[in-house]
């Protein structure tokens, strides 16, 4: 079943990804995660929530101008059509990477990963349960904030993009993720504390997301 509309939210799996803070998209797998300075020593645990079988998108005209106009990634399904995990139930988190990409291949989908940072687990009440995380490729971090039993994104809500880069600097690059994590971590405190997102969403924070 096709998951177009907010859904509640079951996080079955939690993973540790452990990578240099302010690295750039790479790999993810056996440490070192990402090509960072050799001088940058600054480490940050990451629990993934689970797998999202999505697709990728075109820019909608409703969206910021200024992310890119095609393959636009997201584990929000605000912007994106998300896979439920079987056709009986509302879930669309996967709890293993197998099953996730059978449904994705059967679909014509794609399988993207979800790690949150092991400092916003309070925010979401995660169970500290972790396994060791698969090989993949890392496209970025994304702004995101739970409510009612979906999760927004900054590019769903109209100006945030733009009232973020103007406040920052930050913006997103290729996928229409922000491509540095430190950035990243940063754009989501200020758009915390600026409330911007009130009355959908009072937390944001920066998701990892990499493909498998």
């Amino acid at each position: 079943m096709l998951r177009l509309r907010g859904l509640r939210l079951h996080l079955r799996l939690q993973l540790t990804v452990w990578f240099r803070a302010g690295c750039k998209p790479g790999s993810v797998g056996t440490p070192p995660f990402f090509a960072c300075p050799a001088d940058d020593t600054d480490y940050m645990t990451y629990v993934l929530a689970g797998y999202r079988v999505a697709s990728r998108e075109a820019r909608p005209d409703w969206q910021e101008a200024g992310l890119p106009n095609t393959e636009l990634v997201s584990m929000s399904d605000c912007v994106v059509d998300l896979l439920t995990v079987d056709s009986q139930e509302w879930n669309d988190w996967f709890g293993d990477v197998e099953s996730a990409r059978v449904q994705a291949n059967r679909a014509g989908l794609h399988v993207l990963g979800v790690g949150i940072a092991e400092s916003d687990i309070p925010a979401f009440g995660l169970p500290e349960r972790r396994t060791s995380i698969p090989d993949g490729q890392l496209l970025g971090f994304e702004l995101v904030g739970h409510d009612c039993g979906t999760w927004h994104t900054w590019t769903c809500l109209g100006g945030l993009v733009r009232d973020v880069e103007q406040a920052t600097g930050v913006r997103p690059g290729q996928w229409g993720l922000i491509q540095d994590e430190r950035q990243a971590r940063r754009a989501a405190d200020w758009l915390t504390a600026s409330n911007l997102g009130d009355p959908k969403v009072f937390h944001w924070v920066a998701a990892m997301l990499f493909a498998v």
